[in-house]
């Protein structure tokens, strides 16, 4: 299943958290936006599906070691990675079962995942979706959930609902597990905004990718910048290089984020 993944993923969180001492929103952010980066220069140097094979193996053995240490000391996952976890679990009994239906899914989007699949890198001049040359962000995210589970419509939406919702774990990070009111209230307001403002949770489309990962980076920034140094906060690097990734609009707000925050660390 590609749930499976999102275990990894995982992995890769609870490795931030304790190589950077930063809270669990920071590391997820951080996390993913280095896992599509290594895939990305897997897929560069043609490299895409034993890269991918190795960091979900690594990520499994991380969360499996981390998971222990959690049972040994009794202690709760942070709310913030628990979110993630029961967000993306609901989706997938929601949605496992969905197939493609808007047009952009049909016309490239969905063409990029199964071409990539099938030739085992980024999809060429060749292809047959409608646009040949968007950048490979968010297929090479849906290619890191199902190329070993194994692919399906669901298991991309999915993906792409991991991918959506990782930058703005961050409005968790100060709730409790006990806070159950705010737990609640601040995915209905995510769920309101992206309904009217967005595409929805299911779907391929990446729009409104951009308007959390922009988000998101500039919350989980002003958050660090209370306990980091600003040669710490190149870290954020990381999720500005991810905006790029996503679409080609997305240099434009990777930008603008930089520019943002440099502004932050001058007014600091």
């Amino acid at each position: 299943m590609a749930l499976l993944t999102l275990l990894s993923l995982l992995g890769y969180i609870f490795l931030w958290r304790r190589i950077s001492g930063s809270n669990s929103s920071s590391a997820t952010i951080h996390a993913t936006s280095a896992i599509l980066l290594a895939l990305y220069i897997g897929g560069l140097v043609d490299l895409l599906q034993p890269v991918t094979a190795i960091v979900l193996a690594g990520g499994f053995l991380l969360t499996a070691f981390e998971a222990t240490n959690l049972v040994r000391h009794k202690q709760a996952l942070p709310v913030p990675m628990g979110v993630l976890l029961i967000l993306c679990g609901a989706f997938l009994l929601l949605n496992y079962g969905n197939s493609f239906y808007l047009y952009d899914e049909f016309s490239h989007w969905g063409i990029y995942i199964r071409e990539m699949l099938s030739d085992q890198s980024f999809w060429g001049s060749d292809t047959s979706a409608r646009h040949p040359i968007y950048v490979p962000g968010p297929p090479l995210w849906q290619y890191f959930f199902v190329r070993f589970p194994g692919f399906t419509e669901g298991g991309a939406y999915l993906a792409q609902f991991c991918l959506l919702i990782a930058p703005i774990i961050v409005l968790w990070q100060k709730v409790t597990w006990r806070q159950g009111f705010w737990l609640l209230g601040i995915f209905a307001l995510i769920a309101l905004a992206l309904s009217n403002f967005g595409h929805g949770f299911a779907s391929l489309y990446v729009d409104h990718l951009l308007s959390t990962w922009f988000a998101g980076t500039i919350f989980n920034f002003m958050l660090d910048m209370k306990t980091r140094t600003p040669r710490q906060l190149l870290s954020y690097l990381l999720p500005v290089t991810t905006l790029a990734l996503l679409k080609d609009a997305g240099l434009f707000f990777a930008l603008a984020a930089s520019g943002i925050m440099a502004l932050f660390i001058f007014w600091e």
